[in-house]
């Protein structure tokens, strides 16, 4: 890990149990191997989600559903090329 990044300060909305999330969310990405594009979205949903009752809201849930929405499309493409 980046000593940088492990001695940051962390906004109390990205932990879960005193732990970042963010290094978890990263771990979730990179394990489903995906696009670029992909796991940009993905990223983007899993921490709305994880940050919405903590920080904005229905807001929150919005960006993390707008960001589904892309990462479904763009997905539903790819799963089209590989039929």
């Amino acid at each position: 890990m980046n000593s940088i990044i492990k001695n940051r300060n962390i906004p109390e909305h990205y932990k879960i149990n005193g732990q970042d999330t963010i290094n978890t969310i990263v771990s979730i990405v990179k394990n489903n191997k995906l696009k670029t594009e992909e796991g940009l979205y993905l990223f983007n949903v899993l921490k709305y989600l994880i940050i919405f009752n903590n920080k904005d809201g229905m807001k929150d849930l919005v960006k993390s559903r707008d960001y589904l929405d892309r990462l479904m499309e763009v997905y539903g493409k790819e799963d089209k090329k590989n039929v």
